[in-house]
């Protein structure tokens, strides 16, 4: 018989990138509600309905924002949810969770996407400048990025071995969530990829390697802390404008949307739980609504009469 509670079963089961916020939010539950047991220990899939709207209302009074809350008590349900499948709560246990009102995320005003202009201008190779290697390299995984809505850490992670030319895709494996998903890529991203692997060249290793003086060190993948140094830098250098790893996806979600893709697809493709998730990334602007009002019409008109 296992030992583990499950508090601990459940940070077990998370992938490395996500263990560290999760904590965070338990640690703060368990200074709220002044509980005394040792982290992995927490008792919080016995937490009373009483104690759940004495944890809201903290939050709340403590400015935490609805996102937050939000996770907060996802958390705590996720942790409840593995405590019932490991025959230690009932069923009806569970029901607390959806009674319990919590305050609505509203779109996050937080980050930006690129205009198309912007992301050809990006991409674009520095005039009077031969191509070089390290820019040959950053050039493919910003297209990635942007074509693929990729998460800094999972492009840190890919492998030559990840990539399929041929079908169009790559694996990511252990993404947020520790779930492994495939990520169908644009035409015009597997082109920058090709000149990418053409200087690279094909022995196993990461995807994006370092280079140091021109070399490509195939043994040595790129870091989350590089990937967002590429991004910012480039963006500011190019565009006058600081954008971000998580702006490139962004960039992608809020282009799906613009191109007439529901909500539902674009939540898959962009590896979210829930469609929630996917509406703060949405940063379709003003001109979005306006196109969207434009093609309403009265008896399949245009205009109405």
């Amino acid at each position: 018989m296992s030992n583990y509670t499950p508090t601990e079963c459940y940070l077990n089961n998370l992938a490395p990138t996500g263990r560290k916020a999760v904590i965070s939010l338990i640690k703060s539950v368990k200074n709220t509600l002044l509980l005394n047991d040792k982290l992995t220990a927490l008792p919080l899939h016995k937490l009373s309905f009483e104690q759940l709207s004495t944890l809201k209302q903290s939050l709340v009074l403590n400015n935490k924002s609805a996102r937050t809350i939000q996770l907060t008590f996802q958390v705590i349900k996720a942790i409840a949810k593995t405590a019932f499948l490991m025959n230690l709560i009932e069923q009806q246990e569970l029901e607390k969770f959806n009674v319990l009102k919590l305050p609505h995320i509203e779109p996050s005003l937080k980050g930006k996407s690129l205009t198309a202009t912007q992301l050809k201008s990006i991409l674009k190779q520095p005039y009077n400048t031969p191509p070089s290697t390290i820019n040959t390299r950053d050039i493919a995984l910003l297209a990635l990025m942007a074509g693929a809505g990729l998460r800094r850490s999972e492009v840190s992670a890919l492998k030559l071995s990840d990539f399929s030319m041929a079908d169009q895709l790559v694996v990511i494996h252990k993404g947020k969530g520790n779930r492994t998903r495939t990520q169908y890529l644009p035409v015009w991203v597997l082109a920058y990829l090709s000149s990418w692997l053409t200087v690279r060249g094909k022995n196993d290793g990461p995807l994006f390697c370092v280079v140091l003086n021109g070399k490509v060190i195939q043994g040595r993948g790129v870091s989350p802390e590089t990937i967002y140094s590429v991004v910012t830098a480039r963006t500011n250098h190019v565009l006058g404008e600081k954008f971000t790893p998580h702006d490139m996806r962004r960039t992608y979600i809020s282009s799906l949307l613009a191109n007439g893709v529901d909500i539902s697809t674009v939540s898959k493709l962009a590896g979210h739980k829930s469609i929630i998730t996917t509406q703060i990334y949405d940063k379709r602007g003003a001109d979005s609504l306006k196109r969207a009002v434009n093609t309403l019409s009265v008896n399949g008109c245009g205009d109405y009469e």
